[in-house]
């Protein structure tokens, strides 16, 4: 039940983490997103700023999905997602989920990207202000430190550290629908119908 449960999770464009803190987990549902708070760095709290980032031989490079042309018997479309074999990180997963090929094209672009563009992760502490803020929470950050000036991040995790005192661990969310972000969907001149496998976004378009 647990690989129905990912394909599921997979086609949906959702994924599972776990709280560092906790060690609990909790489903994250990836969608445009407003921002629902904006850090400045008077909210850091000093030297809690801490940037980490996936080396570019790690990142996702390549998408493949195989699917049936034939849907005459509305046969679903097997959808696999993979990094370049010759970078480090060699995972894949499939899905039976997938009705049509437009829509496989859509969630197999989105993945791809996902794992090419938000390979950035921070780190900081703040203040009881922010108490309204979750895991998931779509957040802007503006440092000097990192010359960022209204980068989206996603919220992670969230570990508090005493009484108005909070650890937040974000990712990266390019989240625009054009070139720049992980929602740009791609014509069917950069993701062609009519061969059973191809390498889809590769790399990715920024």
């Amino acid at each position: 039940w647990m690989s129905l449960f990912s394909d599921l999770m997979f086609s949906c464009r959702s994924e599972m983490l776990f709280k560092t803190s906790s060690g609990k987990a909790y489903i994250i549902h990836h969608e445009p997103k407003t921002s629902v708070y904006s850090f400045i760095s008077a909210d850091i709290l000093l030297r809690s700023l801490k940037l980490d980032e996936i080396p570019t031989r790690q990142r996702v490079a390549k998408g493949v999905l195989s699917y049936s042309a034939n849907d005459e018997f509305n046969e679903s479309i097997p959808l696999k997602y993979e990094v370049d074999a010759t970078r480090i990180n060699d995972i894949s997963w499939s899905s039976n989920f997938i009705g049509t090929y437009a829509i496989a094209k859509k969630i197999l672009a989105f993945w791809t990207r996902l794992g090419y563009l938000a390979t950035q992760f921070v780190e900081f502490e703040s203040t009881g202000k922010v108490l309204h803020l979750e895991e998931g929470d779509v957040v802007e950050l503006t440092h000097t430190k990192l010359n960022w000036t209204y980068n989206k991040l996603i919220i992670t995790d969230i570990e508090s550290l005493g009484v108005n005192r909070f650890r937040f661990r974000a990712r990266i969310y390019p989240d625009a629908t054009d070139s720049t972000g992980i929602f740009y969907q791609p014509t069917d001149a950069e993701i062609p119908l009519g061969t059973d496998s191809f390498a889809g976004l590769y790399p990715p378009a920024i």
